[in-house]
């Protein structure tokens, strides 16, 4: 895919991670962006296994998370809300970008993080307007420690998604419509993800993310 390996930084955070890289799931995260080096991320994880990821990075001598402020949210949301499983973002470099976490049983409401701290204040001025749009209630969230940012992942299958809904979307968050062809591949997304940031009221981004199992010809 033309991503810069970094061996010597890259296999120790993968030793790390051992458990879940060679007994979970793993997801590819790569683009066709021309962007150098080119992004490329492994995602090692399972929605029903929950791993510290913090404490394992710190234990093997990689990074001190505990007093990022990203990190900081993770740990809210997971002390407030009961939490199944767990995902981490490596890049070809050995760097950790991306912790995720799964809920346990229901979908949540935005309204449920409100006791957590230090998330972006855009999510609750946004809230209202997600609802609208269909996504009421999530079941994955992320935190990105380059960017300091938090995303929220809903389900298509919970909402009526369709080509209209997406026009609605990039609508109410006054984002530019995209080519028609790529508007083709977001109507058999899996999941919708928005993202927030501290330093924009506005929601920052929506992403529209389709699952490749058996294929990757056709991957964007």
């Amino acid at each position: 895919c033309g991503a810069e390996v970094r061996e010597d930084k890259l296999f120790p955070v993968l030793d790390c991670y051992r458990e879940a890289v060679e007994h979970d799931v793993i997801y590819i995260k790569t683009t066709t962006k021309e962007v150098s080096p080119r992004e490329f991320f492994v995602r090692p994880g399972h929605a029903e296994k929950w791993l510290d990821l913090a404490a394992m990075a710190k234990a093997h001598g990689l990074i001190d998370l505990y007093d990022h402020p990203a990190y900081q949210a993770y740990a809210s949301i997971c002390h407030t809300i009961p939490i199944s499983g767990s995902m981490i973002d490596v890049s070809t470099q050995g760097n950790i970008q991306k912790f995720y976490a799964y809920f346990t049983h229901d979908l949540q409401p935005i309204s449920a993080l409100r006791p957590c701290q230090g998330l972006p204040d855009s999510l609750f001025k946004n809230a209202a307007l997600l609802e609208s749009l269909g996504f009421g209630r999530f079941g994955i969230f992320g935190v990105d420690f380059e960017k300091n940012s938090l995303n929220l992942y809903f389900y298509t299958e919970l909402t009526e998604f369709n080509r209209e809904k997406i026009v609605a979307i990039f609508a109410a968050l006054g984002f530019a419509l995209p080519a028609e062809d790529m508007l083709e591949q977001m109507v058999d997304a899996a999941l919708v993800y928005f993202t927030f940031t501290h330093t924009n009221d506005r929601i920052e981004r929506v992403c529209f993310t389709r699952i490749y199992e058996d294929d990757m010809t056709g991957a964007l």
